[in-house]
């Protein structure tokens, strides 16, 4: 009997010691709690007390005088402004001169720019006929000559269609005419590798539409020997010799009637 109301005891301590712990935890819980309830009441009340309070100030003496001082700015450059509006709402003359509402005169000066291009715009174009050039004498060596007189607005060599080779007379247009004419008179009947050239002014009526087509581009020879070789040279299937075969012996039966018809025997089959 002693040996059970031992072990019965040994079993009831640990339950008494877990309900103290709890009692002790759920007291730590709520001195927490009621900590930061009063940590969050106290930031309210700071909030509420920062949004009432106002913070006023007295005007002082410094503040009237820099008042003062922006007034007197704004009425002098009101002045200014009016000054400049008087001198851009001025009337213009033809003359270049301005009159101002109080009645003085200002000169505007022309800038060099406009007069030049009215005068570029203003200005005719001079063509001239070079004839008798000499082979190598192209379009490279033709600029760079002429060039010297003034400036070339287009220059056009005439060339062979096929072999691309110089038919030895060019047409350059200068951009003005006085220029043209000073280039005329100087290189007529000029010695240049051992030929005299000829050069003329074209009139208006002379000058055709398409006579500058294809000016101011580098020419470039086509190689149509090359071509021809190549399609000469191509491979054929026997359908394609087949057909150059029966072409051949058709073009000989031709030849043959006709040479009959002249009264010629001849047999082209030999050959």
């Amino acid at each position: 009997m002693a040996r059970i109301t031992r072990s019965a005891s040994k079993v009831s301590k640990p339950a008494a010691k877990s309900t103290q712990s709890v009692k002790a935890s759920e007291k730590k819980n709520a001195k927490k709690s009621e900590k930061v309830s009063k940590e969050i009441e106290q930031a309210v009340a700071e909030e509420k007390e920062e949004e009432e309070e106002v913070d006023f100030q007295l005007p002082s003496d410094s503040d009237d005088n820099e008042e003062k001082e922006e007034k007197e700015d704004g009425e002098t450059s009101e002045e200014e402004s009016d000054s400049e509006l008087a001198v851009h709402e001025d009337v213009i003359n033809e003359s270049g001169e301005s009159t101002n509402k109080s009645g003085h005169t200002i000169t505007k000066p022309i800038s060099e720019n406009k007069n030049k291009k009215k005068s570029d715009n203003n200005s005719k174009r001079g063509v001239i006929y070079i004839g008798r050039l000499p082979s190598g004498f192209e379009e490279k060596e033709l600029k760079t000559y002429f060039q010297q007189f003034g400036d070339i607005t287009r220059l056009r060599l005439s060339r062979n269609k096929k072999t691309g080779h110089s038919k030895h007379y060019a047409f350059i247009e200068f951009k003005d005419e006085e220029v043209a004419k000073i280039a005329v008179e100087t290189m007529n009947n000029y010695l240049l590798m051992g030929h005299l050239l000829k050069c003329t002014v074209l009139s208006e009526d002379k000058i055709h539409e398409n006579l500058f087509v294809g000016a101011n581009k580098k020419f470039k020879v086509i190689p149509f020997k090359k071509i021809s070789l190549a399609h000469h040279d191509k491979k054929r299937t026997v359908e394609e010799w087949e057909a150059l075969n029966d072409k051949h012996l058709k073009s000989i039966e031709n030849k043959q009637k006709k040479l009959k018809e002249k009264g010629i025997n001849f047999d082209l089959s030999e050959l």
